[in-house]
């Protein structure tokens, strides 16, 4: 007895170094120094100079050769050896997995530093953690702390951070993390064609000049979705899917701060000549990406580096399940090329809008459009709880929220269901002559509009706050209107149930804006005073829980602010 069970120790023993010989294989970890220069293999204590070091074997066939075994972290150092100062590089940083496998590999410019370049010794930095509220990703410990970066301001680097991936080579399961960059021409980050794709906790902007933006640039790009075989069988046109942007500070871009890209290079799609050059067979239900988050990241200053299009987020066509929650989007009016042009946020196709703060736009705050003929992703479209500032620039449409009917007349795939619900709209179109709210007719006539619980405010100095075309509309009901008259034009009062006309009662409508400045005062005549939604959605802007009876407006109540976390919270461990 006493030998079987010595012998079972044994081999626990054995089994249980095994597994973690095992663990330790499949969890590798690699390094970057740009200012080491001794013998390198991306070790800690032999970091690479960069991705791209002329050393043998090569970075790249040592990361995707380690990726058939697990996932696999690369570290770049973040800063100095005292971290003082970020760590420099002029080296862009070309991402070339060439595993196919789903071990994610993760690129990290912000956890770890390098304490001396004679003899590499690895500290941590600071760990990024989410945030909400406004300005989050510009605002918190990890923004402000050093980055590795790419470029140097006032010269840049040309696609600073970019990858290998084509419509004939999707890569995939890729992590981009805490990286600082500055773009001299391309995109401040091009990960097209990228599925499985985390992009957090960056800052990036553009040097002014080159030719080419936008900022950062996901989805498909000019070569349809994703697809394997020069022949393109049929239902092989699709992605990429399951990408998340989020945490990231990206400001003074050339053109827009973020686009996802579409099915062809320009509209109207299906039944043009795009199509038949791409061989695509999707017909007119071209996916090119499910499941796409964009979420608490600071879009400022879009186009100050130059070019002619300013979208704080665009979104083109055949995007399923998009979901646009709690980014800061101010201003999207470019200072140093006022001739730039463009919303706050472009959409072509959609889902989910929600909790963003957007102010002084160019044009349109939320612009729902229909340009391209692709059915993916205007199924429904909900527009919820977003706080709307300051769009008065006289340039194109001045409207708060916006579904625009299109320019082409081959763009036949309408959106099936609208949802524009608790909403804030604050002084809008009072230069340009727009409503808040409008509903061009771009909605199926057999489609479900519904407009409820929103403050329009200010809004085209007394005119209308809302418009609506023929056939457009289902239901709208408990909106306020203050300094702006109701649906159409008509007197506001009694113009639908539950209408209220009186001032909203805001925290403060004073400069600097800020989003809990848009909370509602006690006795405010928007609490309470509007339709029970809770079967549709149950927090507010901040994430707060709504109680019954429900307000008007994006915040709920008069917090003013998110919930505060937990506190003294006890562990137990058994």
């Amino acid at each position: 007895m006493a030998k079987n069970t010595s012998l079972a120790r044994i081999l626990s023993v054995i089994i249980f170094a095994m597994v973690c010989i095992k663990i330790s294989v499949g969890q590798t970890t690699f390094y970057v120094d740009p200012a080491f220069s001794g013998t390198r293999n991306g070790s800690a204590s032999k970091p690479w100079q960069s991705l791209s070091d002329n050393v043998s074997p090569s970075p790249w066939s040592s990361i995707n050769a380690a990726l058939a075994n697990g996932p696999v972290t690369v570290y770049f150092s973040a800063c100095n050896t005292t971290c003082t100062a970020n760590t420099v590089t002029a080296t862009a940083l070309a991402i070339n997995r060439t595993d196919t496998g789903t071990n994610r590999l993760t690129l990290d410019g912000i956890s770890q530093y390098n304490t001396s370049e004679s003899s590499p010794a690895w500290v941590s930095n600071v760990t990024p953690a989410p945030c909400t509220g406004f300005r989050c990703a510009a605002s918190q410990t990890w923004s402000t702390a050093p980055h590795f970066q790419i470029g140097v301001a006032g010269t840049g680097v040309d696609d600073p951070i970019s990858s290998n991936a084509t419509f004939d080579n999707c890569q995939g399961y890729i992590t981009v993390q805490g990286f600082r960059v500055y773009r001299s021409n391309d995109q401040v980050m091009n990960l097209t064609y990228i599925h499985d794709l985390t992009v957090q906790y960056n800052e990036g902007s553009a040097v002014p000049g080159g030719s080419t933006g936008p900022g950062v640039y996901v989805g498909p790009a000019n070569n349809g979705p994703c697809h394997t075989g020069a022949a393109r069988p049929n239902g092989t046109d699709s992605g990429p899917d399951n990408v998340t942007v989020q945490y990231n500070y990206i400001h003074d871009t050339y053109e827009d701060n973020f686009y996802d890209g579409a099915s062809t290079g320009d509209p109207p799609g299906y039944g043009g000549s795009e199509y038949t050059t791409l061989n695509l067979n999707c017909t007119t239900a071209c996916s090119t990406g499910a499941n796409h988050l964009i979420q608490y990241n600071t879009f400022e200053s879009s186009a100050d580096a130059g070019g002619t299009e300013n979208e704080g987020i665009d979104i083109k066509d055949g995007h399923a399940s998009l979901q646009i929650i709690g980014n800061t989007i101010r201003p999207t009016l470019a200072a140093t090329t006022p001739n730039a042009i463009g919303p706050g946020i472009n959409l072509e196709s959609g889902g989910l809008i929600s909790g963003n703060y957007i102010e002084a736009p160019m044009t349109v705050a939320i612009a729902a459009q229909i340009g391209w003929n692709n059915k993916v992703g205007r199924s429904s479209l909900t527009v919820e709880n977003n706080i709307i500032v300051n769009v008065n620039t006289n340039a194109g449409h001045n409207s708060g929220i916006e579904v625009f009917s299109s320019s082409y007349s081959e763009a036949t795939q309408l959106w099936q269901a609208v949802g524009i619900y608790d909403n804030t709209l604050y002084n809008v179109g009072n230069v340009a002559g727009y409503p808040c709210i409008v509903l061009d007719p771009a909605i199926s006539p057999s489609a479900v509009a519904i407009v409820q619980n929103n403050i329009m405010a200010n809004c085209d100095a007394g005119a209308a706050g809302f418009t609506a075309s023929p056939g457009t509309l289902a239901t709208h009901s408990n909106n306020l209107y203050y300094q702006a008259t109701a649906l159409n034009g008509a007197s506001c009062s009694g113009s639908e149930p539950g209408v209220v006309c009186s001032n909203p009662q805001f925290v403060s409508t004073g400069t600097p804006y800020e989003d809990v400045n848009f909370a509602l005062q006690a006795g405010s005549p928007a609490i309470g005073a509007g339709a029970n939604l809770s079967s549709v959605f149950t927090t507010d802007y901040f994430g707060s829980t709504r109680t019954v009876p429900w307000d008007m407006g994006a915040i709920g109540g008069t917090s003013g602010g998110p919930p505060n976390p937990p506190t003294a919270l006890v562990v137990t461990v058994d």
